[in-house]
């Protein structure tokens, strides 16, 4: 490997993060404002001509362009693009995470309530990129990073399409994104919208749930898989009949035409927020927490304010007034005061307390969930 330059636009180069085919990834400092940044450009020691640079700049160009339009705790922030000795740079917002795909590689397959939790917040994420015409066209677990309390940074937009411009980038139009995550219309020479990133988005639901892919094989065979089979359901899988609750959320993701799948992000959280719902015994919907999987530390905060009241709202709950009081409490020391109406919002036809909780960890952003669950245990 090449030595690291000293500097990178504006930029102090203080490490290195990463190597890939053609870039790398440097750690950063901004003097001017004294952030730590990531550096991504192309590697000093790459076969980088003309063309490799010029499709390299086209794909930076195109993710800040697509990335500046979300501005989305749930997606990684571009803080500038720009050119340095002639060739193309992104800086970016350090993130102390490793990707999905790592996490998986020693961990095949989750807890239930982790892989709810991460399509929530994948969801939320793809909802304010649609809003703003940007579909991601990439998604898989490389692109997204898994912070050691849990949360979610979606990120390389470099492909994505931008609604009302010029967004193609030097990857040729015809097949764009990673063979297995790519729906059935990115294949072919027809019409495609948001709904490519809702299909990966089954499919990585799909993979967190079994511990495998849906449609595997080499590129070619699993082109054919996509047009020609349908995958088995995660309940059959695994021989589980508790997972039965995401079939249909599946099927209609997974779903080979684009108009029989979810119209949106929101619709398809919905629909899991439903299935996530559906009455079971507590012993068979409980969450536990903290959640070891993630393998969190979190530092205990000092101070505190006392939990309120139970709000009158609550006095239809069939669940403890006390313990949804202090789960109020242990909120708003994280969400201030949204977190009254999520608590009710989640209690809501609840019959027991895990129930409760997933429904938060599914559609909340935000929540340090090894901080909730010792708030919790104190008495």
């Amino acid at each position: 490997m090449s030595t690291a330059p000293v500097r990178i636009g504006k930029y102090r180069i203080t490490g290195v993060l990463g190597y890939g085919a053609m870039g790398v990834v440097y750690r950063g400092f901004d003097p001017l404002i004294e952030r730590a940044v990531a550096i991504k450009t192309l590697r000093p020691d790459g076969a980088t001509g003309l063309a490799d640079v010029a499709r390299a700049a086209e794909r930076f160009r195109n993710e800040a362009r697509a990335v500046g339009r979300i501005a989305h705790p749930g997606v990684v922030a571009i803080h500038e693009f720009g050119e340095h000795d002639g060739k193309p740079f992104m800086a970016m917002e350090l993130v102390h995470a490793r990707n999905l795909d790592q996490v998986l590689s020693t961990t095949p397959s989750m807890p239930e309530a982790e892989a709810v939790a991460i399509m929530g917040q994948l969801l939320d994420a793809l909802d304010a990129a649609h809003a703003q015409g940007v579909w991601h066209r990439d998604l898989k677990p490389a692109n997204l990073l898994i912070t050691a309390d849990g949360r979610l940074k979606l990120t390389d937009f470099g492909i994505a399409r931008i609604d009302g411009g010029d967004s193609e980038s030097g990857v040729s139009p015809s097949v764009q994104g990673s063979p297995g995550y790519m729906a059935p219309e990115q294949y072919l020479d027809a019409p495609a919208d948001h709904r490519v990133d809702l299909f990966a988005a089954g499919v990585l639901f799909y993979r967190l749930l079994t511990g495998k892919p849906p449609f595997t094989g080499s590129a070619d065979d699993i082109k054919e898989q996509l047009f020609s089979q349908v995958p088995p359901l995660p309940s059959a899988v695994l021989d589980r009949p508790r997972l039965r609750r995401y079939d249909a959320v599946m099927t209609r993701a997974l779903a080979r035409d684009p108009a029989q799948r979810f119209l949106s992000a929101v619709e398809f959280r919905q629909a899991l927020q439903v299935a996530v719902a559906q009455d079971q015994g507590l012993e068979d919907t409980q969450i536990s927490l903290p959640v070891h999987w993630f393998g969190a530390s979190q530092p205990t905060p000092v101070g505190g304010a006392a939990a309120p009241s139970a709000p009158s709202a609550w006095a239809e709950s069939p669940l403890a007034q006390a313990w949804l009081a202090r789960l109020h409490g242990a909120l708003t020391t994280q969400l201030g005061a949204q977190s009254e109406a999520l608590v009710m919002q989640a209690a809501q036809g609840a019959s027991h307390q895990g129930e409760v909780l997933m429904r938060l960890l599914a559609t909340s952003v935000g929540i340090d969930r090894v901080k909730l669950a010792r708030d919790l245990d104190q008495p």
